[in-house]
């Protein structure tokens, strides 16, 4: 399983940039949902990442086969 990162830096102007990264998909805009809602909800810029736009895994494309041998 991938290790889900947010990166917040807050710069001297008050500025806030996140980072998402460790996760796939559409995922990276519901981690930061309750951030930027308690950050008043305002977005000046969204610039969304390479993995944003990738398909996100399932537990089934997580899972390696295994070759049994029969008895």
């Amino acid at each position: 399983m991938a290790v889900k990162y947010v990166e917040v830096t807050i710069h001297k102007n008050g500025k806030v940039d996140f980072k998402v990264s460790g996760v796939k998909g559409p995922g990276c805009l519901a981690l930061t949902a309750d951030l930027i809602k308690a950050l008043g909800n305002v977005i000046e810029s969204q610039e969304l990442l390479r993995e944003c736009h990738e398909q996100p895994l399932t537990e089934s494309t997580n899972v390696k086969p295994t070759l049994r041998q029969g008895t």
